[in-house]
């Protein structure tokens, strides 16, 4: 009877945040909607992304999850979800995260080894789960072409190539 309880317990509490993941191609008046204002954050722009220029960064909280979102052309192009006390997300939390954000598509799940989980879509999007950063990160094909373009024009004017 116990097993039954928590197990229904679970199931509902997924289903019930399924609700509250992000997903690409919302725009900031959707994800307000969705968890309430945007609110201040330490972690402000997130690690990583503080000098990437095109994309403009909104920090979220729901429930015990800390949720960034940067939008490109005013849609979100890359999520990164955390726990509030910084712990690792389960499996079931990263499941139900690529489902809310699956935009009907199949997440694959990469089966090269690494330290980091990787799955894709074949729309070009990508999700990533960093078990150091216990944080999950979801980037739209256009936002992964534009950090690709910004990449090689700080690499071509840090170089200062003029002409060949």
């Amino acid at each position: 009877m116990r097993i039954r309880l928590f197990t229904l317990s679970l199931l509902l509490s997924l289903s019930m945040a399924t609700s509250a993941w992000a997903r690409l191609g919302e725009t900031m008046d959707q994800c307000v909607a969705r968890w309430g204002q945007p609110v201040p954050s330490a972690d402000f722009p997130p690690p990583g992304y503080e000098g990437d220029g095109f994309a403009n960064f909104a920090t979220f909280q729901k429930g015990d999850y800390h949720i960034i979102v940067g939008f490109l052309n005013g849609v979100v192009a890359v999520e990164i979800i955390t726990k509030q006390e910084s712990s690792d997300l389960s499996d079931n939390e990263k499941a139900a995260i690529l489902e809310a954000d699956s935009a009907g598509l199949a997440w694959i799940k990469s089966t090269t080894p690494g330290a980091n989980e990787i799955w894709t879509r074949n729309d070009g999007a990508i999700a990533s789960y960093d078990t150091f950063n216990h944080g999950m990160t979801i980037k739209s094909k256009e936002y992964r072409a534009a950090e690709e373009a910004k990449a090689a024009a700080d690499e071509k004017a840090k170089l200062k190539i003029k002409d060949f």
